[in-house]
């Protein structure tokens, strides 16, 4: 039986070949990603946290009215669910649930490289917290780059002003689709998260 001769130019033969494929993928990607940010237009913009002494103007993110997350366009695994709460003015809405071990993917968000900032309204038990990690997909080959993972939880069960989460969209002219994980920091069990008003700063200004 006759074997598949191997040698020094056969595999670079193989990995040139595999080198186009993987190129020819984030090409596709890449196009795929313009192609879908060729529809992003400005958005409304208000001035949520004024309350907290933040003046600038943000752009509420999808899924969302105003003291409801309603969850649209989100994938949510792990026990994060939508649940009914009473908002920080008092009202009854809806938040973002994320126990030990939830996790919520946003849609595709579009931003530029005038939004630097993103911030929401959140309570987490104490101790607790939520990481964040914003990726970019079709920036590199196959794989999203990771831009920023981090903790923006409170350290009380009360509502607070999450600190600034850094986007770093880069500087790249266009619009550009981000997508935003959210999970549970908590190791233990019996802590949850609770998110809402989750707003986009596109740097704007009277």
């Amino acid at each position: 039986m006759s074997k598949c001769p191997f040698s020094w130019r056969s595999l670079a033969i193989s990995a040139a070949a595999s080198c186009l494929l993987a190129t020819g993928a984030a090409a596709s990607a890449s196009a795929s990603t313009l192609a879908a940010a060729s529809g992003c237009s400005t958005p409304a913009v208000s001035q949520p946290f004024l309350g907290f002494g933040d003046t600038s103007y943000y752009a509420l993110a999808p899924g969302q009215t105003p003291d409801y997350f309603n969850g649209s366009g989100w994938t949510l695994s792990g026990g994060a669910r939508i649940a009914p709460m009473d908002m920080m003015d008092g009202v009854q809405g809806t938040v973002l649930f994320l126990p030990a071990g939830g996790k919520a993917v946003s849609p595709p968000i579009c931003v530029d490289s005038d939004y630097p900032t993103a911030r929401a309204l959140i309570a987490s038990t104490p101790g607790n917290g939520v990481g964040v990690t914003t990726s970019y997909p079709g920036l590199l080959p196959i794989f999203p780059r990771v831009a920023f993972s981090g903790a923006i939880g409170s350290s009380a069960e009360v509502w607070q002003l999450s600190s600034p989460l850094q986007l770093h969209p880069g500087n790249l002219p266009g619009w550009q689709l981000v997508r935003f994980t959210f999970t549970d920091t908590a190791v233990g069990v019996n802590t949850d998260s609770l998110i809402y008003d989750f707003y986009i700063d596109p740097r704007m200004s009277d």
